[in-house]
């Protein structure tokens, strides 16, 4: 036969050519079929991610900051209400979200502050979304620290200083910085604990001033900044004359843009409740419109006792609407 008169040598050669071409068609094949998996696959954590955006707004960390195509779920309008958010000593920037959305919720079922026509049939946090957006922060040290007392174990209130306040109000200032270059202003500037503190040591070292300082400022479970005593008794907020900046026609008669809610937890134990009066009275003295919460709970944001939280947003929907009249 003629099989029998082709070298042998010559016959294995060919048997694994035609074997090697053989496993290349069958991985083609198989790689052929893989990739619409793939593609299905990113499709659907796209829309893992979509999802998540719409309940929660944007997704970040310390490192890096993602902000997602929301066009199809935020209503972006004049009236949308845009808060920046610092936390307490041992939060972070999504945490303290989860902690604020109580609060969300309330501000989007009892006041319009869009205007446009909102879709009742979206969930509490959808309708929130299209109404708030509100950019988290997280600490830039470990343990969600915005800065070390010295000396160690001092508190914020008795601290002789606060390594690493620099950095924290940088991280600060870029934010809102970074809001005003895209001609879309924060409207709250709001602090919990040492992010309460952080807003209370910005404006005593003039880190916040007309040019960059939000209309609002919450502060809840504030203490006094001692490192910063000297320049916060006095603090003058504001410029002697008008001058025109990013937030408007600022002067010493015009301040009273600037106000601030004080919430003050009768049982806070973390924070002494004096302190946070006296950072009240300063600011007030300095030419901020000041107002006051008192509840009878501790030092945690009290997002459970409804009379306050209805108390706060009646705060800045009011004032949210003298802003945009």
């Amino acid at each position: 036969m003629i099989l029998s008169k082709i070298p042998a040598k010559l016959f294995v050669m060919f048997a694994l050519l035609v074997g090697f071409i053989g496993c290349q068609s069958l991985a083609f094949r198989f790689l052929s079929f893989q990739v619409p998996v793939s593609k299905a696959s990113r499709k659907m954590q796209r829309e893992r991610l979509t999802i998540h955006a719409d309940l929660h707004g944007r997704i970040e960390n310390s490192a890096t900051k993602m902000t997602l195509d929301k066009s199809n779920l935020i209503l972006n309008t004049e009236n949308t209400l845009r808060i920046l958010a610092l936390h307490g000593k041992g939060g972070s920037g999504p945490s303290f979200h989860r902690t604020l959305d109580p609060i969300f919720k309330q501000m989007s079922k009892k006041y319009s502050l869009s205007d446009k026509k909102i879709d009742t049939s979206l969930n509490d946090a959808q309708i929130a979304a299209q109404i708030i957006e509100c950019d988290c922060l997280t600490a830039p040290y470990p343990e969600g620290k915005w800065w070390e007392q010295v000396p160690p174990g001092s508190r914020s209130y008795n601290a002789e200083s606060y390594q690493g306040y620099t950095a924290s109000a940088e991280l600060v200032k870029k934010a809102l910085d970074s809001q005003s270059l895209d001609k879309v202003k924060y409207d709250v500037l709001l602090g919990h604990s040492q992010g309460a503190i952080l807003i209370a040591s910005m404006l005593a070292n003039k880190d916040l001033t007309v040019d960059n300082t939000p209309p609002l400022l919450m502060l809840n479970g504030v203490a006094w900044p001692n490192p910063f005593s000297k320049q916060l008794e006095d603090l003058v907020f504001g410029y002697p004359s008008k001058v025109e900046t990013s937030y408007g026609n600022n002067s010493m008669e015009h301040n009273q843009q600037r106000k601030a809610l004080f919430i003050i937890g009768e049982s806070d134990d973390i924070n002494p409740i004096q302190g946070a009066i006296e950072v009240r009275d300063k600011l007030q003295k300095a030419g901020i419109d000041v107002s006051t919460i008192f509840h009878s709970g501790g030092h945690s944001l009290p997002t459970e006792n409804e009379t306050v939280v209805q108390s706060i947003v009646q705060w800045v929907a009011t004032h949210k609407t003298e802003l945009s009249a």
